[in-house]
C-alpha cells in the first residue's frame, strides 16, 4: 500500500511546523506566543530597569511528550514576527559564555530566511531602523522623508543589498559608513540599548558581514569570528602608536558580545533562546549550574528575550534543583508550562493528521482507526500517563499488522488460473468419411495376460462398461437389406423438348 506513516516517533515528526493543524498541545503553544508577543512590546536599555526578561521552564514527564514539535510549532507560528533560536551545548566541551556566544552567532548564520541568512536579515533591517531614525530626525538631508520612510519600512532587504551595485541605498550606505558611524552609532544604542562604542563596534561587523556575501559561507564565518572579538573602545596612543586598547577580553568579553549581539538582535524582533537537549548532563552539577548562571543572567539584561529552558522531569528533579540554590530556581520558574497525558481526542487528531499527510483517502483512515482501536488502548493505559511518542510506536506497529492483512486479502480476491488448458481442435479433413471406414477407428481386441497388472482399466466399473458399449455401437454399420444405391449415368445426349420452353435447338435426329 504505501510506507508506514507511524516510522518517525520522534520530532521532526511528519507534521509541518508552519501550517495544518495543531494536534498536541495547544493550550501550551498559545501560551508561549503569547508571552513572547508580550516581551516584544517592552524596551531595551542597559540598566533593564523595566523588569527584565523571561523564563520559561517547560517540563514534560518523560522523553516523547512532545517538547521539541512544540518549540518547532512556536517558530512556524511565530514565522517573521521573532526569532527562535536553538543554544545547545555540548556535554565534551566546557559551558563558557564564549560557547555560548559562538553557538548564538553561528545560529544566526547558518539559520535562513529565504535566500538570507538570519544574521543578513538582522543586519539589514538594523540599517534600514537606524536610517529611519536619521531621517525621522533630520540628520540626514532627504527630499521625500514620507515616501522614504515608508520604503525603508517595507523594501530594507532589497535596499541594503551590498551585492547589487545598481542599488543606491546600499552603495551611498556603504561609501559614507565611517562618516555616517557617529550618527548610526547613537541611533543603534538606543534601539538597542548599548553604548555608542559598542553600537559602532557590531555596525563595523554586521557591515562587513553585509558586503562580504560574495565570498562564500566559509570565508564570511571566519572574518565574522575574527571582526566580534575586536576591541570596541577608544585606544590610548603616542607616537602614533597604540599603547593601550580598551575593551575586555576572555570569557568577560564573551559575555559582553554575546549580551550585546542578543539585544541587537532583540531590537529587530523578539528573540527565543531555547535551551535543549540537555539530557546528557544528567547528574553533571557544575555545567548545570552555569547554564542556569547564564539563563539567569540573560533574563536580568534582556528585556525583550525570553528564554526557554525545555527538561524531562526526571533531569529537573535530580540534576537541576539538587545543584541550584532557591534564587537560582526562583528566577528559573517564574513562569512554568508542564506537558501532559494525551486525550483520547488528541490521540485521534493526530492518527488522522500522520495519516492525511500521507495522502492516504478517507476510507483506509476510517479502517485503521477501527483496527487501531484506540479506546482498548486507553483502557488498557489507564492509569499511566500516554505520551504521543508512545502512541505513535503502537500505532506503527498495527499499520504493519494492517497493512499485511490488507495485501493478503488482495491476493485472495485475484482470480484463480484455470486447471486444464483445452487443445485447440484439428483441422476438419478434406475427404469426407463414411460408415465403411469406421473399422481404422475401431480397437483391436485386447488381450489380457494373467501375469500383467492392468492399471487405469477399470472392468468392474458398470459406468466404463456402458461407455465402452456405446462406443462400440456407434462405430457398428447399421445392416440393411436395399440394394446398393447406384448413382444414374451423366446425361450426355438431349431429346425433343417443348417449344413454349423458349429454348432454340438444333433440328432433332431422328430415332
Amino acid at each position: 500500500m504505501t510506507g508506514n506513516p507511524f516510522a518517525s516517533d520522534i520530532y521532526p515528526d511528519g507534521l509541518p511546523p508552519d501550517h495544518g493543524p495543531a494536534p498536541l498541545h495547544g493550550a501550551a503553544l498559545n501560551d508561549l506566543r503569547r508571552i513572547v508577543e508580550s516581551a516584544g512590546h517592552r524596551t531595551q536599555n542597559g540598566a533593564a530597569e523595566d523588569g527584565g526578561g523571561t523564563v520559561v521552564l517547560l517540563r514534560a514527564p518523560r522523553a516523547g511528550f512532545g517538547k521539541s514539535h512544540l518549540i518547532a510549532r512556536l517558530a512556524g507560528e511565530l514565522g517573521d514576527r521573532a526569532f527562535v533560536v536553538r543554544v545547545p551545548f555540548d556535554r565534551e566541551r566546557d559551558v563558557l559564555w564564549s560557547a555560548l556566544l559562538w553557538e548564538v552567532m553561528e545560529t544566526f548564520h547558518k539559520g535562513r530566511a529565504g535566500e538570507l541568512s538570519l544574521l543578513d536579515l538582522v543586519s539589514r533591517r538594523l540599517f534600514a531602523i537606524i536610517n529611519q531614525r536619521m531621517i525621522v530626525e533630520k540628520q540626514v538631508p532627504c527630499a521625500h522623508p514620507a515616501e522614504a520612510l515608508a520604503a525603508l519600512e517595507q523594501r530594507f532587504v532589497d535596499l541594503f543589498d551590498f551585492s547589487n551595485p545598481a542599488q543606491p541605498v546600499a552603495r551611498w550606505f556603504g561609501e559614507h559608513f565611517e562618516r555616517l558611524l557617529p550618527i548610526t552609532s547613537r541611533a543603534a544604542g538606543q534601539v538597542a540599548g548599548l553604548s555608542a562604542d559598542a553600537a559602532a563596534h557590531w555596525l563595523r561587523v554586521l557591515c562587513a558581514y553585509a558586503q562580504g556575501r560574495a565570498d562564500g559561507e566559509t570565508v564570511r564565518w571566519e572574518s565574522l569570528r575574527w571582526s566580534v572579538l575586536q576591541p570596541s573602545g577608544p585606544s590610548l596612543s603616542h607616537g602614533g602608536m597604540n599603547v593601550v586598547s580598551a575593551g575586555v577580553t576572555g570569557e568577560a568579553g564573551a559575555r559582553e558580545r554575546v549580551v550585546e549581539f542578543c539585544r541587537l538582535a532583540a531590537g529587530v524582533r523578539p528573540l527565543v533562546l531555547v535551551f535543549d537537549d540537555l539530557d546528557l548532563f544528567h547528574e553533571q552539577r557544575a555545567p548545570v549550574q552555569r547554564i542556569a548562571g547564564f539563563i539567569a543572567e540573560l533574563r536580568r539584561l534582556l528585556s525583550r528575550a525570553v528564554q526557554v529552558l525545555s527538561v524531562n522531569q526526571d533531569l529537573w528533579q535530580q540534576t537541576f534543583l539538587k545543584s541550584l540554590p532557591s534564587a537560582i530556581e526562583d528566577r528559573l520558574t517564574g513562569s512554568q508550562i508542564t506537558l501532559g497525558t494525551m486525550s483520547r481526542e488528541e490521540a485521534t487528531q493526530l492518527i488522522r493528521t500522520r495519516l492525511s499527510q500521507a495522502g492516504l483517502s478517507v476510507v483506509v483512515t476510517t479502517a485503521f482507526l477501527h483496527r487501531l482501536n484506540l479506546s482498548a488502548y486507553f483502557s488498557q493505559e489507564a492509569g499511566r500517563l500516554v505520551s504521543p511518542r508512545a502512541l505513535l510506536r503502537h500505532a506503527s506497529q498495527v499499520w504493519e499488522e494492517f497493512e499485511r492483512s490488507a495485501a493478503d486479502h488482495a491476493g485472495s480476491q485475484a482470480t484463480p488460473p484455470p486447471f486444464l488448458e483445452i487443445p485447440e481442435m484439428p483441422d476438419v479433413p478434406s475427404i469426407p468419411l463414411t460408415v465403411s471406414d469406421a473399422s481404422i477407428f475401431r480397437p483391436e481386441p485386447y488381450e489380457s495376460h494373467p501375469d500383467e497388472d492392468i492399471v487405469g482399466i477399470p472392468d468392474a466399473d458398470p459406468a466404463f462398461a456402458r461407455l465402452r458399449d456405446t462406443l462400440q455401437r456407434l462405430l457398428t454399420p447399421l445392416p440393411t437389406d436395399e440394394p446398393e444405391y447406384t448413382p444414374p449415368p451423366f446425361i450426355t445426349e438431349f431429346h425433343t423438348l417443348s417449344v413454349k420452353s423458349g429454348a432454340v435447338l438444333a433440328d432433332p435426329v431422328a430415332l
